[in-house]
C-alpha cells in the first residue's frame, strides 16, 4: 500500500447571495472597481462561506505551512 496514490477531481459552483465587492482600495474620494476579484477576496469569500474566520496572523502561518508542503 506503500504506492497508493489518491487523484479526484470535482467543480465548485458559487452562487452569491449578494454581490462581491469589487473594490480593493479607497484612494480618496472615488472607488475604484476591479474587473475581477483578487485571490484575497476570493479566498475571504470562501471563508465566509464555510464560517472560517481567521485572523491575517494565522492566515499567514497557514500558508506558509502550506507552501512548504
Amino acid at each position: 500500500m506503500s504506492n497508493l496514490n489518491i487523484n479526484s477531481r470535482g467543480m465548485l459552483k458559487i452562487r452569491p447571495l449578494s454581490p462581491l465587492s469589487m473594490v480593493s482600495s479607497i484612494p480618496g474620494s472615488f472607488y475604484r472597481s476591479n474587473s475581477e476579484p483578487t485571490n484575497t477576496m476570493v479566498y475571504g469569500m470562501l471563508e465566509n462561506m464555510m464560517g472560517w474566520h481567521y485572523s491575517d496572523q494565522i492566515r499567514i502561518s497557514l500558508k506558509k505551512y502550506l507552501q512548504k508542503k
